[in-house]
């Protein structure tokens, strides 16, 4: 789960992460500057805005004590060194089952499709994709395969924002309480979809440049232009 920017859709989710102990499960990045001296306005109003019910305030003034924090891959990348495509490695990818994957539009208004949901898709690896409503939906438009069966995707139907935070959470939440095992078997139960989103990124990247025709096509199927 990698945050550098901090939206208030992503700190949010963040929270719910730390309130119910899940950070300790996984890596992350929380690229942040420390508590500052209004930490106690800022974490209320986010909780007021995202709905949040029965945080532990405990966990979140942790997380905030110990901001920045890196991946355990990047550990010697500063906030202003890392970019949309500094972390080219592939080391958090091998190393977890999932990627929860933040989007920069959450609201439906403003769509986009960003290197970040890309980046699990070429490394083989299944996702939450936390974003607007219909995200999933635009990338099976573009031939990309998502993991309804093994997911609960309905999360991609919801139109109010802090339901579908809290629908992706649960989900989320339900993996983490999985034995290593059982998850274990979930992963490699979606060979088939894993190798077939790799292959279909790749035919998108020989067949048309990642410039302008590409940018162009992921426009079109965002604004309906094409099926």
């Amino acid at each position: 789960m990698k945050i550098r920017n901090g939206r208030q859709h992503r700190i949010a989710f963040l929270y719910k992460m730390a309130s119910a102990n899940l950070l300790e499960m996984g890596d992350f990045s929380f690229l942040t500057p420390n508590v500052n001296q209004n930490f106690i306005g800022s974490v209320q109003h986010i909780i007021q805005n995202y709905d949040l019910k029965n945080q532990h305030l405990g966990n979140i003034k942790r997380l905030h004590e110990t901001a920045p924090h890196v991946l355990q891959s990047e550990k010697d990348i500063s906030y202003g060194q890392i970019n949309a495509w500094t972390d080219s490695h592939f080391q958090a990818h091998i190393n977890s089952y999932f990627e929860i994957c933040f989007e920069t539009f959450v609201h439906g208004e403003h769509k986009s499709l960003t290197e970040k949901v890309f980046k699990p898709i070429i490394n083989f690896q299944p996702f939450f994709f936390v974003a607007y409503p219909g995200g999933l939906e635009l990338l099976r438009n573009l031939g990309f395969k998502t993991f309804e069966g093994f997911i609960d995707e309905s999360y991609d139907d919801i139109q109010n924002v802090n339901e579908r935070l809290e629908a992706i959470f649960l989900e989320v939440k339900r993996l983490c309480e999985m034995s290593k095992e059982e998850i274990h078997d979930w992963y490699w139960k979606m060979e088939d979809i894993l190798i077939h989103n790799h292959k279909t990124l790749i035919n998108h990247h020989k067949n048309k440049l990642f410039g302008e025709d590409l940018i162009k096509e992921f426009y079109d199927i965002t604004t309906n232009r094409t099926v």
